[in-house]
């Protein structure tokens, strides 16, 4: 009876702990989602997706790409960045290709010639935001390309599978001794290929526990119980009979250890096991793409907590479930995929599966979403040859949004984990959460509420030119200096900047476009001992995916031939219709200071043969003063009174010494805009504005200051037009020019009307073959989506 009572009392101490631990912790939790939830907020990311026109390219042709750009969090397209940074990399990690793109509404588009000196090997394209450059290189996208150069020698290359690389990760973060455990595993060669083979768990008196192989892509799973004051290592079997050896983590003594299961076709199970003896409360926290989904709560009983989330609580795609203890310590962590039931539907139709040569065909584009028509869905679609050379592996907006983006390291064919539904496919996805799951924050930056730092701002207007000034005597940052930075031209572009403490300089310069010059300047009679260094803005940084090598057939030598004289035949007959630009970006004849007050043309008046004759005789606005140096004063309108200190420039270039503005030739000059009131532009408070425009922009002839910097700058890239024949003639179908096209039609501004429909057309080739057509799309609402379809050209 004794003991009874005894067990009676002990059973409502350790509830009375568990309860006074729920009612601490559920005030804790409150505070835990507000900091994750203010984190998110102030930590807003990014996504990018690059669509290109096929993934195999000879050198000399040309690489068409689209670019998506959205918010991490819905996967809508994103608001934030007006510029994307897009590169082809090298297998050395250099940039080889390069290029800013323009974006509107969380999209553009752009392209690639291929140069002559690239050397044969596969190429990273890679994608990303200036915003995003905050965060690891591991997050911009990167998508593989193979590029051909016929006039340069190639390494033999040999798929080397003699190493295999073994990774072991338990499930939850960790192994504890006398708890069972999930540990997946991933098997890949050096270019991180997933490989068979078979693997023995053994303990330390190489005792065979367990035989163990890969489900799919060289990655599985194995459950045991470590043992105390054992040790675990695995043999594994490749190749002919080759073994390698390697130990497993190690197991602690004491800890918490998940798993995460389906409970039923609705629900999730979270099962959480701890041999801590004060381990009495397990806590779930759940959040998908850094959005709060769930906080839940449960009594460890004999050391464990089951948890049943409704799936519907859990947005499509990647989700994390950290488990905390009572301390409010993250210690285990796990993610989970819910397949995607918002998605965009795109159906492609044609009135036939084979064309002649130079024949037209017709596609109708649907977007729908479960059979209900969706509009304005903002598409790219590319036609093109496929064949031994040229595959079928384009991978899916809808794939990398859910994902791989989600994800780190190389995914083999996530298409596939995407495209398939079954038991097979749905525990090999789950597979890969294991293997390859990350997060993009620190727990521990959240509960200590960091204050958020930020290198690197968003382009929500334009570039961003950011460079360091430096004193030239003590070459020590200068700070509190204000610089100024023009693009000269006929539609010059200006702004000003204030070094900070440590020199640094941010112009937002807006948008411009194509290659040009850059002048950096100070004030010359007040801050004449400065230098200026420009930052690139192309990231510095690199992901750690590997590079796998091109493995090039002797079969396909013909092939590879045939190629290089069609695109040679391309490149005699088309050079000009390859090098059509879109340049009507180029016509933004709004000036920084917007409309002026007055402007004179220089044409319309009497001609004088001195500039202050001109401004003394015609432009009242300004009156030239000349006490010792001249000076300018801009009246103020209803006023008798003077602004003493107008800026004054030439060209979109301040000038500082008005003696240079009396000295130029007025006949150079084609114009004088005049701003009468003050003009604010971030710390730069201008007197007015008195602006020279040169009839040719070369700055009328005027001295730059020589401490200024003038180098050269490459703007937005300039959209290019894609070259797609008719032969809607019989003159035009019997021409003998040859057509040798092999991408026979690519778009990356196809949007869908109010029914969700939209039709294109285009022209066969005179290559016959198989043909695939791949259309990506995403809508203003995230739904994304994509599609293939094929049809044949028979030669006639």
């Amino acid at each position: 009876m004794k003991a009874i009572r005894i067990k009676y009392i002990k059973t409502i101490i350790f509830f009375a702990g568990i309860l006074s631990q729920l009612a601490a912790f559920g005030q804790d939790a409150n505070s835990l989602i507000r900091q994750f939830e203010s984190y998110s907020s102030q930590h807003l990311q990014e996504k990018v997706f690059v669509h290109t026109d096929k993934s195999f390219y000879l050198t000399g042709e040309i690489v068409w790409f689209k670019v998506y750009v959205t918010d991490a969090v819905l996967n809508k397209p994103s608001e934030i960045s007006k510029i994307c940074y897009v590169e082809i990399i090298n297998k050395d990690l250099k940039s080889v290709l390069q290029g800013k793109i323009e974006i509107n509404s969380g999209s553009g588009n752009g392209s690639f010639t291929l140069p002559g000196f690239l050397a044969t090997g596969n190429y990273i394209i890679r994608a990303y935001t200036n915003w995003m450059k905050n965060i690891d290189a591991d997050y911009f996208f990167e998508k593989n390309i193979s590029i051909v150069n016929i006039l340069k020698k190639s390494a033999r290359l040999v798929n080397d599978s003699s190493n295999v690389n073994v990774q072991f990760f338990p499930e939850g973060g960790q192994m504890v001794n006398g708890l069972q455990t999930t540990v997946a595993f991933h098997f890949t060669d050096k270019n991180g290929t997933g490989v068979p083979a078979i693997g023995l768990l053994l303990n330390q008196a190489n005792d065979t526990i367990l035989q163990f192989s890969p489900l799919r892509f060289g990655i599985g799973r194995f459950s045991f119980t470590p043992q105390k004051n054992d040790q675990y290592k695995a043999v594994i079997i490749f190749g002919k009979g080759k073994m390698i050896t390697k130990q497993l983590p190690p197991a602690y003594n004491e800890g918490y250890v998940m798993h995460v299961s389906d409970a039923d076709t609705d629900h999730v199970k979270v099962a959480v096991t701890s041999n801590l003896a004060s381990g009495n409360v397990a806590y779930l926290f759940v959040h998908t793409r850094n959005r709060f989904k769930a906080m839940v709560q449960q009594p460890l009983k004999n050391g464990v907590a089951e948890f049943i989330i409704d799936k519907k609580t859990l947005a499509d795609g990647i989700t994390h479930f950290t488990v905390f203890n009572s301390s409010r310590q993250p210690v285990c962590e796990r993610l989970y995929f819910k397949r995607p039931e918002n998605k965009l539907d795109i159906a492609v139709s044609m009135e036939q599966n084979a064309y002649s040569e130079r024949t037209k065909v017709d596609l109708g584009l649907n977007t729908s979403q479960q059979q209900t028509a969706v509009a304005d869905a903002d598409m790219s679609i590319s036609a093109f040859l496929i064949d031994s050379l040229q595959p079928i592996n384009e991978l899916g907006i809808l794939t990398y949004l859910l994902l791989t983006s989600d994800l780190t390291g190389r995914i083999e064919s996530p298409d596939w984990y995407i495209s398939n539904n079954g038991v097979e496919e749905d525990g090999a996805i789950d597979d890969l959460m294991l293997t390859h799951g990350w997060r993009r924050f620190k727990w521990e930056e959240i509960l200590q509420d960091q204050k958020p730092y930020f290198k690197y701002l968003p382009e929500m207007e334009g570039q961003i030119v950011t460079g360091k000034l430096f004193d030239k005597t003590t070459a020590l940052p200068a700070k509190n200096i204000t610089a100024y930075l023009t693009v000269p031209g006929q539609y010059y572009r200006f702004t000003s900047s204030v070094s900070n403490d440590m020199g640094e300089l941010m112009f937002n310069i807006k948008k411009f476009y194509g290659n040009n010059e850059i002048i950096a300047q100070t004030n010359n009679r007040a801050d004449s001992n400065y230098r200026f260094d420009f930052v690139n803005p192309f990231a510095d940084r690199f992901s750690n995916n590997n590079f796998p090598p091109l493995i090039l057939s002797q079969q396909w030598k013909d092939q590879l031939e045939s190629r290089n004289i069609n695109s040679q035949v391309e490149n005699v007959y088309l050079k000009e219709a390859k090098q059509r630009f879109d340049v009507r970006g180029d016509a933004d004849t709004l000036l920084f200071f917007g409309k002026p007050d007055n402007t004179y043309y220089l044409d319309d008046y009497t001609r004088f043969t001195t500039m202050e004759e001109v401004m003394r005789e015609f432009v009242v606005e300004v009156r030239v003063r000349k006490p010792s140096d001249y000076n300018f004063r801009v009246k103020i309108p209803n006023s008798v009174e003077y602004f003493d200190n107008p800026l004054v420039l030439v060209d979109g270039v301040p000038v500082f010494n008005v003696n240079k503005i009396i000295e130029m030739d007025p006949l150079k000059i084609k114009k004088i805009d005049i701003v009468t009131h003050k003009y604010y532009s971030g710390s730069l408070i201008s007197d007015g504005v008195i602006s020279y425009s040169s009839y040719d922009g070369g700055l009328g002839g005027t001295v730059l200051d020589p401490n200024g910097l003038i180098v050269e700058y490459d703007g937005l890239q300039r959209e290019r037009e894609f070259y797609s024949p008719s032969y809607n003639t019989p003159e035009k179908l019997d021409s003998r020019i040859p057509d040798a096209r092999n991408v026979l039609y690519w778009s990356p501004t196809v949007k869908t009307d109010e029914k969700g429909h939209q039709n294109i057309s285009f022209y066969t080739s005179d290559l016959p073959g198989k043909y695939a057509v791949i259309v990506q799309g995403i809508t203003p609402g995230g739904l994304a989506g994509s599609t293939i379809v094929t049809f044949d050209v028979q030669p006639k």
